[in-house]
């Protein structure tokens, strides 16, 4: 690139200029917490952080941070609870995992496996799973590309022993 100067009184200075501009990759942030939830385990947790399931099925809920969840939670048979209807969560696939961010400021990432877990909003829950060769929630499919969970609340079958605190839609939001 070359740069011309000109003082306004008739001089000029010019002067050839090699730019390299450089994209540094950031390193992630380190989790702050590892939680490792055993079978059966029921609660809410937020933060930036790892989660690592169990054989058995978790209950968990959801809230403000940066979430992950470890390759355990491909299993299925998990309740993932999150605030507000499902609208208001984008949702994308990041290989074969989920990421869904949330307004509230989540954002979670979700191993998806063949087997459903169930995504629990206050509008109703949806499955999430791997089927026809795609990431789904409900007949939603997951791309690349963030998009609104548009999938509409529908009944869904989940494992009875999962069935703890999983919430129904209420008459408000239907």
């Amino acid at each position: 690139m070359s740069v011309t100067v000109d003082d306004g009184r008739g001089g000029t200075a010019s002067q050839i200029l090699d730019i390299d501009i450089q994209v540094l990759a950031l390193a992630p942030s380190p989790p702050a917490f590892r939680l490792t939830a055993p079978d059966g385990w029921v609660g809410a947790i937020g933060g930036t952080g790892l989660i690592a399931g169990s054989a058995g099925y978790q209950n968990i809920t959801l809230l403000a941070g940066t979430l992950s969840l470890d390759a355990s939670f491909n299993r299925g048979g998990d309740i993932l609870n999150f605030g507000g209807v499902a609208s208001q969560y984008r949702a994308e696939r990041q290989g074969s995992a989920l990421r869904l961010v949330g307004g509230d400021g989540l954002s979670a990432t979700i191993p998806v496996g063949t087997l459903a877990n169930y995504l629990v909003f206050d509008d109703g829950a949806r499955d999430l799973k791997f089927s026809g060769g795609a990431i789904r929630i409900g007949t939603q499919l997951v791309d690349t590309g963030a998009a609104p969970v548009s999938t509409p609340w529908a009944p869904t079958r989940m494992e009875p022993s999962a069935n703890l605190r999983a919430r129904a839609p209420s008459s408000k939001t239907r």
